[in-house]
């Protein structure tokens, strides 16, 4: 009877003991299986995820995950996507796809494959993580962190026909990308933009409008900023450092220039010398302010064929050998205030080759022992302003050149043959 009752507890034992591995069985693969929570909810999915977040909350990602097919967000919710670390991977042509509502995305992980698309009405804040894929934003866009990469066979990392606003954040580009292309509305306050692409780094187009008031900017290779169309761009501050020209103006786009550092890549980084930094090829440019300095051979630091203002507190220092530090071709060039300084071995500050020059204040100063103006052809009219040199004329015309010279020009530094040599 004893024998049969221990059967029994031995029978009731192994019984329990299997129940238990079994269930501990069951509770690690489900544990295994999530791959997303909001809050104490777990997902087997971040797709299950999505559909079911609410207004205020957080999906966090507790695994990698491979989505092989687009996200579609198009519950008109307001909620944070958490990475926490872990990795999303889109496979070939699939999107993440913010119909509606507010997505923030933050936590430290990565975002790879085609892109994400943000719909008119909708908003985007990327706070944190690395994204190897293109953002197509038509509606909201706001960054504060993270780093941009896009992906190795879209055009541009960001493409912007909504509002874009950039306070933060790393944004790279190589091969034949922009790093912002744009015909909407983009404020950049902060960031570092980092480019070895053969493309411009910011273009800003059609009707689009385009501010910068701060940020680190450097291209090695192209144009850091790109104005076409009958876009507006205003630059009152950041850092722009290119190969070419940091500034490129086509069309009958408007650039405004209040501020900012720009100048050419050092020399040795790239094998072209004759790049500008900046160049008004048609468009019309207003600077104000900033700082525009070169040290590198036969580079202009003012190329115009189009409509130039120069006033303010603009400064412009070409310490370069060769090259001349304003040219007009062609172009209206009015200069009412700001300072042009050739210190370079040779060549002037301004030269006119075309076009109508006209000159009302601001200083031009040689201290190469060469003139402050060198006009071949065109119309010269200089009525006020400082004409500063180092023991040689002021001004060398063509005798084609139309030229007059006004009572109020103040002169310094003149040879005693005289203020004006004129060339036969």
């Amino acid at each position: 009877m004893s024998g049969k009752k221990n059967l029994r507890k031995l029978f009731v034992t192994l019984s329990a003991m299997f129940l238990l591995i079994f269930t501990m069985s069951l509770t690690s693969m489900a544990a295994s299986k999530t791959v997303a929570s909001i809050g104490s909810t777990n997902y087997t999915s971040l797709s299950a995820a999505l559909k079911k977040v609410k207004n205020g909350e957080t999906i966090t990602l507790k695994a990698n995950v491979t989505q092989t097919s687009a996200l579609s967000i198009n519950r008109n919710k307001n909620f944070t996507l958490n990475l926490n670390g872990k990795k999303i991977t889109f496979s070939s042509g699939k999107t993440m796809k913010i119909k509606s509502g507010t997505v923030t995305i933050t936590g430290t992980g990565t975002i790879t494959g085609s892109g994400i698309v943000v719909s008119e009405g909708a908003v985007l804040n990327i706070k944190k993580g690395t994204y190897k894929q293109y953002i197509e934003s038509h509606g909201t866009t706001n960054i504060s962190g993270g780093t941009i990469k896009g992906n190795s066979t879209y055009g541009a990392c960001i493409s912007n026909s909504g509002k874009l606003k950039i306070t933060a954040g790393t944004f790279t580009a190589s091969g034949k990308r922009d790093i912002i292309d744009s015909e909407g509305t983009v404020t950049i306050t902060g960031g570092t933009f980092t480019s070895t692409s053969t493309y411009n780094m910011l273009t800003n187009g059609g009707s689009g409008t385009m501010t910068i008031k701060g940020g680190t900017f450097s291209n090695t290779k192209d144009q850091l900023i790109a104005a076409a169309g009958d876009s507006v761009t205003t630059v009152t501050g950041g850092t722009f450092t290119s190969a070419t020209s940091c500034i490129y103006i086509i069309e009958n786009a408007t650039v405004k220039v209040k501020g900012g550092t720009f100048k050419h890549a050092k020399v040795g980084d790239v094998k072209t010398s004759t790049a500008n930094v900046v160049a008004n090829d048609g468009g019309t440019l207003a600077i104000s302010g900033g700082t525009f300095t070169n040290s590198k051979v036969n580079s202009p630091l003012l190329y115009n064929t189009g409509k130039t203002t120069i006033s303010g507190s603009a400064s412009f220092k070409d310490s370069g050998k060769t090259g001349d530090t304003v040219v007009n071709e062609g172009g209206t060039l009015t200069i009412k205030g700001g300072t042009i300084t050739k210190s370079g071995a040779k060549n002037v500050p301004l030269s006119v080759y075309g076009g109508t020059v006209k000159i009302s204040g601001g200083t031009i100063k040689a201290t190469n022992g060469w003139e402050a103006i060198y006009a071949n052809s065109g119309t010269l009219k200089v009525t006020g302003g400082k004409l500063s040199v180092k023991d040689n004329y002021a001004i060398t015309v063509s005798s084609s050149v139309k030229y007059s010279i006004g009572s109020g020009v103040s002169f310094s530094g003149i040879s005693n043959t005289g203020k004006v040599n004129v060339e036969e």
